[in-house]
């Protein structure tokens, strides 16, 4: 089998109440396929895994791997655009685009199991009841399958629950795979216990949520040996024992991050020899909090 990890950007156009459609076209196509950007893309018994994703820890690990179980060709699929709907404070995402394009791969070729993130605009899927939702999944995916979070909620004004899910799923003749919350230390494993651990500068507790070290994207700049203009969210202000990303290489440094109060942060590379075929951007790997400022 040929695994793969595709992003997909879907613009949707509302046709009835309970009809849909959507163009579905590849923005981005990753792990060697022959796919171009532009080439229509055609399901075939799709198994859907929606929601946020936005740390992609542990627990979302899981809903995909119980996905994987049910299907060759998994859907993980987000709603951009939550926060300015609703009025939410703008944040960081957790994970970069380009650490997020990096583990969906890594997680199709441990699963064997082809992964494609889609990505509908919440605007365009707002106003639809929880069945009109429904519907439009398994119209345009081709669903056979929809595995979720056991808090998962869907439909306009988050109407829809499991049970309901349940319900509607039973009578379209779906599967749906409601997985419970994965727990360590015996609290539920999320996106909002990975930002609470960032903000403590507690990376150990980080690691063991996400499996794997934080990493952090940016611009380099070799002469100040600073990393700024980071894309996503980064621990507290303080020193810390980090790494660079060099290849198949990690190359050990001391880094000192200087985050303020609207959580926009730089890096400045303390001590530690940094890798000369670093380019324009730099992965940072941060381990552990030394001293916190």
């Amino acid at each position: 089998m040929l695994n793969s990890c595709f992003v997909l950007s879907l613009g949707v156009e509302k046709r009835c109440r309970a009809s849909m459609t959507c163009s579905k076209r590849v923005e981005e196509v990753k792990s060697g396929t022959s796919l171009r950007s532009g080439i229509d893309v055609q399901f075939s018994e799709s198994v859907i895994v929606p929601g946020k994703f936005d740390a992609l820890h542990l627990g979302h690990r899981e809903l995909v791997q119980h996905a994987s179980a049910l299907g060759d060709t998994v859907l993980v699929m987000t709603f951009p655009g939550m926060a300015e709907v609703l009025g939410w404070e703008p944040r960081k995402p957790t994970c970069s685009s380009k650490q997020r394009k990096e583990i969906f791969n890594a997680w199709s070729e441990e699963l064997s199991t082809n992964i494609y993130t889609v990505e509908i605009p919440f605007s365009k899927i707002r106003s639809l009841k929880p069945n009109e939702f429904i519907e439009f999944v398994v119209n345009d995916f081709d669903t056979s399958a929809i595995v979720c979070g056991n808090d998962w909620r869907f439909g306009y004004k988050a109407a829809g629950d499991v049970n309901m899910l349940k319900t509607i799923c039973g009578e379209m003749s779906l599967v749906a795979d409601v997985v419970g919350a994965m727990s360590l230390d015996d609290e539920p494993i999320s996106s909002s216990r990975v930002r609470r651990a960032l903000d403590d500068g507690d990376m150990e507790l980080v690691q063991r949520l996400l499996g794997r070290a934080h990493q952090l994207y940016g611009k380099f700049d070799m002469a100040k040996k600073v990393v700024s203009d980071l894309e996503n969210s980064s621990p507290r202000t303080g020193l810390y024992r980090a790494s660079i990303s060099s290849g198949s290489d990690d190359c050990p440094v001391i880094v000192r991050i200087d985050r303020n109060e609207e959580a926009t942060a730089c890096i400045e590379i303390v001590s530690g020899d940094v890798p000369e075929d670093v380019g324009e951007t730099v992965d940072v790997n941060i381990h552990q909090l030394i001293e916190a400022k």
